[in-house]
């Protein structure tokens, strides 16, 4: 009988592990490397303004009431030239005149650029 039970000891004891690290894995949840914003607009507006260096094309369209082929230059300009430093930095992308900065200048930001 006790060399019945010491055989059955080592199968028990796996048995146990194999439950306790089933338990620990299904209660534990795997968190993404990337965590997106609570909500959307927290990533596109940054202190009541529209971050420039996260908003896309049709938002910088509806938004700031710009032409199409200037929103798309922006972000063009964007992705070759990495982010925006100042806002100022608008003067530089193609279709982009001094009136229509001055008009928009007060609801955009760069953000926190690193």
């Amino acid at each position: 009988m006790l060399k019945k039970a010491a055989s059955i000891l080592p199968i028990l004891l796996t048995a146990v592990f194999i439950i306790l690290v089933i338990i620990t894995f299904i209660d534990r949840q795997i968190e993404p490397a990337y965590q997106p914003p609570e909500k959307m607009y927290d990533f596109y507006i940054v202190d009541d303004k529209i971050n420039i260096n996260t908003v896309n094309a049709d938002i910088l369209q509806a938004v700031l009431s710009i032409d199409k082929r200037t929103s798309l230059q922006i972000v063009a300009y964007r992705e070759k030239n990495g982010a925006f430093r100042d806002i100022r930095e608008l003067l530089n992308v193609k279709g982009m005149t001094e009136e229509m900065f001055d008009e928009i200048a007060d609801g955009i930001t760069v953000g926190d650029v690193k």
